[in-house]
């Protein structure tokens, strides 16, 4: 039976709704013994396979970030942010992504071309092989989900080739793959980080992440991050571990230079969005856990209390289509625009009288961040990190009650409420250039570099750094 249960683990049986049907319809007694066997084994592969851990002679200052694609997504803004700030410190950095191309409307090269810095380069991670792995990997490999397995060998492959002295990967997809083979590969410091609630809330959540992130939390050259403090225990929670053991680094963002105000004024022109229209503004993946349908709700009931109103959604993804259709039954039409993906945020930001965010899920949204930074204010609802990038009735509304007519409430509060308005303009900017600041967010990555086993003859740690 335990063979049986490992091998339905490795062959991706164990979604998200398998496993939430199960609890449902058997004692949670029998589905923790049964989690318990398959883990036991998936673990002792795991274990297997570390064991097998190579030696490797890094190049002093040398990081690759493994992050999966450069799409328009906060987490891989943040990645090309952090990569062009540490470059200067450091030998060189590599952004080492799955995938760099284009499928429908997804463009996985979203941000290369923000990449600035002389000393970062992007590359593509190359194909699995099982050529050059150490004894014994090939074996304990075999008894591991072939997805994980097959990209261990191509990111080994990728770090024996770039001797890094860090590795820093980013989203639990990258993070558990990247990892393991960082380890296996003998790369002396290793950087998980984790940027949301913990997978079990996503779709692309698979049973075996949990067991690969603890056995990796067992080798002293790995650190956890997240990027709250609602993230950070989220994650602790569902590994059953220390909450102290997982480092808070917190997303960084520059505060803007004042708008080219015709840039702003062309772009509203080429929207159609008259000159007095109040406008709310959304910008995010058009996906399940940023609740677009519910944003459309909020604006439905918000339309029919301001009959000016107009209402912008950047961003693309998956849900585009049924999104497009809710807006018309919610009779939007005319009233709601959805230009796509826009490379200048701040600029489509700034069309806003408000922004909204429904998200189901989050982390530290950027959008929030950005917002803020533009003394614009924010409604957004109170899950993950949000509350930790916002201040309540300052800058902005957190709305604890997820339904669409309270969310509208505090919408329409955002739109009509100068003093709310005021008041984000005075404090918006200087809370997050504080909380927030980007110099703060690289001064602690460098010092996690150097935690997580980085450190060497040749420090990478700039001397601004103290202790």
């Amino acid at each position: 039976m335990k063979r049986l249960l490992a091998w339905l683990l490795r062959m991706g049986a164990f979604t998200p709704a398998v496993v939430r049907m199960a609890r449902s319809a058997i004692p949670n007694a029998w589905i923790d013994r049964l989690t318990y066997a398959v883990f036991e084994s998936e673990t002792d592969a795991l274990e297997q396979l570390f064991a097998c851990r190579n030696q490797l002679d890094p190049v002093p200052g040398r990081v690759v970030l493994a992050c999966g694609s450069l799409r328009a997504g906060g987490s891989e803004r943040q990645a090309v942010i952090t990569a062009n700030a540490i470059a200067a410190s450091l030998e060189s950095v590599t952004l080492l992504c799955d995938r760099l191309d284009s499928e429908g409307q997804e463009q996985r090269n979203f941000y290369r071309s923000a990449v600035s810095h002389p000393r970062v380069s992007v590359m593509q991670l190359g194909p699995p092989s099982m050529a050059g792995l150490p004894a014994g990997a090939a074996a304990a490999l075999a008894k591991l989900h072939p997805g994980l397995a097959r990209d261990v060998t191509a990111y080994y492959r990728a770090f024996r080739e770039y001797r890094p002295q860090v590795v820093h990967a980013w989203l639990d997809w990258n993070n558990v793959r990247a990892g393991a083979a960082a380890v296996l590969a003998g790369v002396p410091g290793v950087v998980l980080s984790t940027r949301n609630m913990s997978p079990t809330q996503f779709s692309f959540h698979a049973e075996y992440l949990r067991s690969t992130y603890r056995a990796l939390l067992q080798h002293p050259s790995v650190v956890l991050t997240n990027n709250s403090e609602a993230g950070a225990k989220d994650y602790a929670t569902w590994l059953g571990i220390d909450v102290n053991t997982v480092a808070v680094v917190r997303n960084g963002v520059a505060i803007p230079t004042p708008l080219d105000a015709h840039v702003v004024d062309g772009l509203r022109r080429s929207l159609r969005i008259p000159p007095d229209a109040p406008v709310v503004v959304g910008m995010f993946r058009l996906c399940d856990e940023k609740q677009p349908l519910l944003w459309l709700e909020v604006a439905s009931i918000v339309a029919l209390a301001e009959p000016r109103a107009q209402f912008i959604i950047f961003g693309e993804g998956p849900m585009r289509e049924e999104v497009e259709a809710a807006a018309s039954r919610l009779g939007l039409d005319g009233r709601l625009h959805l230009p796509g993906l826009i490379g200048q945020a701040l600029c489509g930001l700034s069309l806003g009288d408000v922004v909204l965010l429904t998200s189901r899920a989050e982390g530290t949204p950027n959008v929030v961040l950005e917002a803020q930074s533009l003394g614009l204010p924010v409604i957004a609802t109170d899950v993950g990190g949000t509350g930790e990038a916002l201040r309540d009735g300052v800058t902005g509304v957190l709305v604890r009650d997820g339904g669409a007519e309270a969310i509208a409430a505090a919408v329409l509060r955002g739109v009509r409420d100068t003093v709310l308005r005021d008041s984000a303009r005075r404090n918006g900017p200087g809370f997050v250039a504080k909380r927030f600041g980007r110099e703060r967010m690289i001064d602690q990555t460098l010092r996690l570099y150097t935690r997580a086993g980085g450190n060497s003859p040749t420090t990478m740690v700039p001397t601004r750094i103290g202790s």
